[in-house]
């Protein structure tokens, strides 16, 4: 017998926030012509065949978008994995960090990012990715990428939209662990064993 409980309101608003993040991949995905790059938990440095499957899944021009959401340590996450993929051979003018987390690093004392979680309703930061070749969502707590790209009301950020948009248009969407969860219809957010 499964159950389900939520703990407060925040959590069942969440959960359905989630379900409409989700909708990014099948909606959309319909008349697609982009593809999804679903990687499990704990991608190491060394795994060549993902990191050269996400390169060569790129589209040819545009940036490959790196969104740290899901990490508690947003801004380390999305530097070492941009590290990683100069090191395949990504040149770095075709890496964008998005600077969207809901929760500062005490590690990172040069920046604070918590700043960043109204950043998926940033025009201006949605426009600089218009023209994504692909995007990457980090592991971590697949619940604050649905925090930082969904309303309360479950309306889609902007950020949200422009993903879908580009998966529409040939983009990659890719991920590991949190970055991958969010990619099915139904997302595990939590629970009991």
């Amino acid at each position: 017998m499964i159950r389900h409980r939520f703990p407060s309101l925040h959590h069942a608003r969440a959960l359905i926030g989630a379900w409409a993040l989700m909708l990014f991949c099948t909606a959309p995905a319909l008349a697609s012509d982009g593809t999804l790059l679903i990687v499990g938990g704990a991608l190491r440095e060394d795994n060549t065949a993902v990191h050269k499957a996400l390169i060569e899944a790129l589209l040819p021009d545009g940036p490959l978008v790196i969104i740290p959401a899901a990490s508690g340590r947003p801004a380390r996450a999305a530097a070492g994995f941009s590290d990683s993929l100069q090191a395949y051979g990504l040149p770095s003018e075709r890496i964008f960090i998005y600077p969207l987390a809901l929760r500062d690093d005490s590690g990172t004392e040069d920046v604070d990012e918590s700043l960043w979680a109204r950043n998926a309703w940033n025009g201006d930061l949605v426009e600089q990715v218009g023209n994504a070749a692909g995007f990457w969502f980090t592991g971590g707590d697949q619940m604050r990428i649905v925090q930082a790209m969904v309303s309360d009301e479950g309306t889609a950020s902007p950020l949200l939209e422009q993903v879908r948009e580009r998966l529409g248009a040939g983009a990659v969407i890719a991920g590991s662990s949190a970055g991958a969860a969010i990619m099915s219809r139904d997302m595990i957010a939590g629970g009991i064993s």
